[in-house]
């Protein structure tokens, strides 16, 4: 129906049950979107794709809200990828199966959201550029989330004014072993 979006739902019982995956490289993302119209919820799935492809984009005041997601396999790309003004909704608890450059980037005057999540990331896996990296006026600002597992890679990386807002959250926020970093601009909040 008009106004209510699209919404790719999964399996609620079991989201390993219902995958969505790429076997070669998907340069825009897997679920891409790049339109305001209509936002897109995705929910109870599997998203991987073992190249480099982002898992979710969201590009020229797109909305997506996501709950339930196992993000599998990004290798040189994100698993969540924001920018051009888009809108990346946390709306519920996920987890995290596979390494990626980063998990959250958002690159360009767009934002990811949340509060209250829990984020479950079961392995070891890394991340090239950090977990959280936020730059060119970007902003990532998950509140009150609990990281549950350990990952390697820098925690954070904020630059050419890009924000990344924990509320408070502390230096050991986000997972990593590495100490997150800002730079020209960039703020850890």
């Amino acid at each position: 129906p008009t106004g209510e979006g699209i919404v790719i739902q999964g399996n609620a019982g079991n989201a390993a049950a219902v995958v969505i995956q790429t076997s070669g490289t998907a340069a825009s993302g897997l679920l891409y979107k790049t339109t305001a119209e209509g936002p897109y919820t995705v929910q109870n799935l599997t998203l991987s794709s073992g190249h480099s492809s982002r898992l979710i984009r969201a590009d020229g005041g797109a909305q997506i809200a996501f709950s339930n997601i196992r993000f599998g396999q990004a290798d040189s790309a994100a698993h969540i990828h924001v920018g051009a003004a888009a809108q990346v909704s946390v709306n519920g608890n996920y987890s995290v199966v596979g390494s990626a450059y980063a998990h959250f980037e958002v690159a360009g005057p767009g934002h990811v959201q949340g509060a209250g999540r829990t984020v479950t990331l079961t392995g070891t896996h890394h991340f090239g550029a950090a977990f959280a990296l936020a730059i060119n006026c970007g902003v990532v600002y998950p509140t009150g989330f609990t990281f549950n597992g350990v990952a390697t890679g820098k925690r954070y990386q904020a630059e050419a004014n890009g924000v990344i807002n924990t509320a408070g959250g502390g230096a050991n926020y986000f997972p990593g072993n590495v100490v997150g970093t800002t730079a020209t601009g960039g703020q850890y909040l």
